[in-house]
């Protein structure tokens, strides 16, 4: 047995201004089709993998992208998003109790 991690990196699939070809820097644009359909290829091809943790940026295309790889993920039973307390600079984010368990199995 190997005591070495792996690390995998992911970027997010197509997002709506992307098919715009707009730049989106930091603003929350949400994935296109395309970059759902994207996202779960990608979680099929990484279906058997073992991950102990997986975070993302605060960017829904981002924790969507994420969502769908782990939803085809073979080895997760269960997972959570955990959003930061302060939400000054993602004004239309408002905290609720109901976060702590939106995307579990």
């Amino acid at each position: 047995m190997s005591n070495e991690g792996q690390l995998v990196l992911v970027r997010h699939g197509k997002s709506v201004w992307n098919g715009q070809n707009r730049f989106t820097g930091w603003v929350d644009i949400s994935l296109a089709r395309e970059g759902m359909e994207e996202a779960v290829r990608t979680g099929r091809l990484l279906r058997n993998m073992h991950f102990d943790l997986a975070f993302t940026s605060s960017l829904l295309r981002a924790q969507d992208t994420l969502y769908e790889i782990l939803k085809q993920n073979l080895h997760c039973d269960q997972y959570m998003r955990i959003h930061e307390l302060s939400s000054d600079w993602y004004e239309h984010f408002v905290p609720v109790t109901t976060d702590l368990s939106e995307l579990k199995m």
